[in-house]
């Protein structure tokens, strides 16, 4: 199911870009006294929505195993969690993204100076929130032990910290969309419908979520401490630098 999801994400964007634009043209010409009302700036809130549904999606599948039996995350998984974040960043690019928006927006007089700010900066989070998932991955010292062979399993803290960056993601867009007017973010919500299979993309939770009880993270807590007794190449890497710093110290 993973990997079938993956699959089926490449085209998502351009879906609907394609469904927002048959709606546009089916639209009725605005009369004077909804001027207020802006729908290019509804379109691009959908594809925001949209990529919040993404992250939503990719998150819940990443832990479908673990919150249904308890079964530990495997790397594989993981791996497919990165590579649909990877995807997400370069097919929506939420901070230019949200600079369409607001421009959308601006140009109608539909945002006023204060909101538009906040809007740009929730959805800069949410590009640093992803990038970050990808970033810290890149760095990250316990995908291989000593002699360079992978680890299976993917250690408890890295799945936390995905899963937060993930739910951070979700969050920030809530906020971002919401500096927008509720005319627009409704018919966003109706554009972004016809294109979003999952049918609780709606529940915009994720600060509830980090603020309060989340399941997820009860049972990554649940989860064995971690490597044991595996020997990693980041703890080779503490070891020299203890060493190192022992040396200088010694040396003064």
């Amino acid at each position: 199911m993973l990997l079938s999801s993956s699959r089926a994400f490449c085209s998502r964007a351009d879906a609907c870009t394609s469904i927002c634009t048959l709606v546009l043209t089916l639209l009725p010409s605005p009369s004077p006294a909804s001027t207020a009302f802006d729908i290019s700036t509804s379109l691009y809130l959908a594809t925001l929505l949209q990529l919040r549904a993404e992250v939503a999606d990719t998150d819940a599948q990443l832990f479908a195993s673990l919150l249904s039996s308890g079964s530990v995350v495997t790397r594989e998984e993981y791996n497919v969690a990165l590579l649909r974040t990877q995807k997400a960043l370069k097919e929506y690019r939420p901070s230019t993204l949200g600079r369409e928006a607001i421009a959308a927006a601006v140009k109608a007089k539909a945002i006023s100076k204060a909101q538009a700010e906040l809007a740009e900066g929730h959805a800069n989070e949410v590009r640093e929130r992803l990038a970050g998932i990808i970033e810290a991955d890149a760095s990250n010292g316990l995908k291989r032990d000593a002699l360079n062979r992978p680890i299976a399993e993917v250690a408890p803290e890295q799945l936390r910290f995905i899963h937060l960056s993930f739910l951070s993601a979700e969050a920030e867009i809530e906020l971002a969309v919401k500096c927008f007017g509720e005319q627009e973010l409704k018919e966003a919500e109706n554009l972004a419908a016809r294109a979003i299979e999952q049918p609780t993309w709606r529940n915009m939770n994720a600060l509830q979520k980090l603020n309060g009880p989340d399941e997820v993270i009860s049972a990554i807590n649940a989860l064995p401490a971690g490597k044991g007794t595996a020997l990693t190449r980041g703890d080779l890497q503490n070891t020299l630098n203890d060493a190192y710093r022992e040396s200088r110290a010694q040396r003064k």
